[in-house]
């Protein structure tokens, strides 16, 4: 399980980093005996704090996006000893028609000693900037500037540890590339000479990591313009592979440093000079940019950026760009480089490269094992003094200690899915959990063990299955209910979602409701339908009109949108999905989906409804429409619904508990189906 992030990690809580206790000193067990505490890890403090796993062993990192301290007060049990990754920032790439930026050199220093009462100071370097372009056709563009370099500073030696940040990109004409700063730094891609009969500039070359580190690599040389004149230009080297021509160099890949084999510091994408629809070259894996060009005819689109932070996302480069295109910013803290941007606009106006990315910095330490565990049953992960068992599936939470143990729990039921022909959006399953202030619920606590009967047992709901069009007006299935029973005569059961309507028909009831279809319909209601213990909210009403669309279904965050026409043809929007309470939003065990709001870890958002026999009707849904123009991307991986002509509706995501979008206007279509519900989950988690 990796670290998951969106961007700036809103989805992460600054926590105060005190160690977690994994086994608190229980009470006598038979004659009074005690049962030993495990061994624990280093209390420390800065940064962002992120447990995972790798294999049966439990680590915390310290996660450094900005600039920032990390202090240790005490040493445990286990060896005083930290992990570090340093990555520095990538290279800027360079303005109209120029090569792109290397990535950032990466340090890895395993098993670094610490001790107590010590304070070590890290610096994120900043990404380089992106060359202007010249505009009107004047000849030239510059080029960008070198990333700088991040650091840290253990203050007893003192010693400083440095990964040097990535050379920038070459700007037309013939303005050299830029090596890598010392330590690590990968130098910037060359540019084209002025015309046929110029030379082509060479791309910087790679500084090497000194031999006190672990890195199993060297740095990476940028490419060299791919020959004279217009052509391509080259892109920058990554920490882990040197350019190929206008592709960047794939980043270094940190196996399992934070859970998951993460890129950093890959290379931008060249930009490309050319009559042709050529793409720009494609950023480096580790969060490089992508290249701009310059085609003909212009259609003034932009290389994309590199993946934003060091999560998932970022350990994409970004493809490069098909027209008139800036070049692509390297990925935020994944120290990549920028990608160089394309052809001048002629409009007065230069086309600037793209900035490199920032840099990085992890400090990691073992603080527990598996074994540390109370109980077995689903993905288990520890966050935020807690320890959290993830159900995607039918299965056993067992009680392993000899105490009792009081849990709590989130439950989602399936979601429903659309119906066909101008349609309602599926409705999202209910959700009911005994977390304070989260979702409406009278049940208490289950309390499990010691001894038998000392397990809860997990049915997982699956989504409703996709409705087939044999003739128009077909409804869509509800979802499956999700339960917990046991111990003794202790149970909850969250309802599946209601079932979207097909056209002339109402919604189904859930535990959020379906969408009503056109014409006028009315939404499922949500089942329970009173307050305290309702488990979602009502599907939209089909629009009454001629050419009207489907409802949008219910979410557990909010009622789903009534469907618009004639005057403004379009289905209605799924209802919103909840997001989990800060404390289960642990980033590494790769659950919840980002919404509309920031943060990410929604849930049960509605599906969209069918759209209406009308071409420019779009339909949203709980992730946007499959044929929307302007969609809105609400929240809680809902699916969307379809549009008119014949675009297909999306299903919910699975382990999403949403509604599956509606078919849209499909009279003439007889084997079109409806988007799918998503299936449940279920979270239990107790104090580590």
């Amino acid at each position: 399980m990796g670290v998951r992030s969106t961007g700036s990690h809103p989805n992460t809580t600054k926590a105060d980093g005190h160690l977690l206790e994994y086994f608190r000193q229980n009470f006598g067990v038979g004659g009074g005996a005690a049962i030993p505490v495990p061994p624990s890890g280093l209390t420390a403090t800065g940064g962002i704090v992120s447990d995972y796993t790798v294999g049966s062993d439990v680590y915390r990192a310290h996660i450094f996006t900005a600039s920032g301290e990390f202090s240790v007060s005490a040493v445990g049990d286990y060896p005083a000893v930290v992990d570090l990754l340093v990555v520095g920032a990538g290279g800027g790439g360079g303005g109209d028609n120029s090569g792109a930026g290397g990535g950032g050199g990466v340090l890895l220093k395993n098993s670094y000693t610490t001790a107590a009462s010590r304070t070590y100071t890290i610096t994120i370097g900043g990404g380089g900037l992106g060359g202007a372009g010249s505009g009107d056709r004047a000849p030239g563009g510059v080029g960008g500037t070198t990333g700088t370099d991040t650091t840290f500073v253990d203050p007893s030696g003192p010693t400083t540890y440095t990964a040097g940040g990535g050379g920038h990109g070459g700007g037309y004409p013939a303005t050299n590339a830029g090596a890598g700063r010392p330590n690590g730094g990968c130098g910037g891609g060359g540019s084209q000479g002025p015309s046929s009969s110029s030379p082509a500039t060479q791309g910087g070359s790679g500084q090497a990591v000194p031999a006190t580190f672990d890195n199993p690599y060297s740095a990476r040389a940028g490419a060299d313009s791919a020959g004279s004149g217009p052509g391509i230009h080259g892109g920058g080297g990554g920490a882990g592979a040197s350019a190929t021509n206008q592709d960047g160099g794939a980043g270094y890949q940190a196996p399992n440093f934070l859970g998951s084999p993460y890129y950093f510091a890959g290379g931008g994408g060249g930009a490309v000079y050319g009559t042709n629809n050529a793409d720009g070259g494609d950023g480096g894996l580790g969060g490089g940019g992508g290249g701009g060009l310059n085609p003909s005819p212009a259609s003034y689109s932009d290389g994309t950026g590199g993946g934003s932070s060091y999560g998932a996302d970022g350990q994409d480069g970004g493809p490069g760009g098909r027209g008139l295109g800036y070049g692509g910013h390297g990925g935020t803290s994944t120290g990549g480089g920028g990608g160089g941007g394309g052809a001048n606009l002629h409009n007065g106006l230069g086309v600037y490269g793209g900035n490199g990315g920032s840099g990085f910095a992890a400090i990691r330490y073992q603080i527990g094992s598996l074994g540390s565990a109370k109980a077995t049953g689903g993905a288990i992960s520890f966050y935020n003094s807690k320890t959290i068992h993830v159900f995607n599936a039918t299965g056993e939470f067992q009680n392993t200690t000899s105490d009792p143990l009081s849990v709590e729990y989130i439950a989602i039921a399936g979601g429903g899915s659309g119906g066909v022909h101008a349609s309602g959006g599926g409705g999202a399953g209910g959700v009911i959990s005994n977390v304070p202030g989260f979702m409406p619920n009278t049940q208490a606590a289950p309390v499990v063990g010691p001894g038998a009967p000392n397990k809860l047992t997990v049915t997982v709901g699956g989504g409703g299955a996709q409705a087939i069009n044999p003739s128009p007006g077909t409804n869509g299935n509800a979802g499956a209910n999700t339960t917990i029973t046991g111990p003794g005569p202790w149970s909850i059961t969250a309802n599946g979602g209601g079932a979207g309507g097909g056209i002339s028909n109402n919604g189904g009831t859930g535990g959020s409701g379906g969408g009503g279809g056109h014409p006028g319909n009315a939404g499922g209601a949500r089942n329970p339908n009173s307050a305290p213990t309702y488990q979602g909210n009502p599907g939209g009403v089909g629009n009454p009109g001629s050419d009207g669309a489907g409802g949008g279904g219910g979410g557990a965050g909010g009622a789903g949108e009534a469907g618009q026409g004639p005057s403004s043809p379009r289905a209605g929007s799924g209802g919103l999905g909840i997001q989990l309470p800060t404390a289960f939003r642990d980033p590494t065990a790769g659950y919840g989906f980002v919404g509309a709001s920031p943060g990410g870890f929604f849930f049960a958002g509605g599906g969209g409804g069918g759209g209406d026999a009308t071409p420019t009707d779009y339909a949203r849904g709980g992730k946007g429409g499959t044929n929307a123009t302007s969609g809105d991307n609400h929240a809680g991986a809902g699916g969307g619904g379809a549009g008119n002509p014949g675009v297909a509706a999306t299903s919910a995501e699975a382990n999403s508990g949403s509604g599956g979008g509606g078919r849209g206007y499909a009279p003439y279509q007889p084997n079109t189906t409806s988007g799918a519900g998503g299936s449940g989950i279920v979270i239990i988690a107790y104090p580590t």
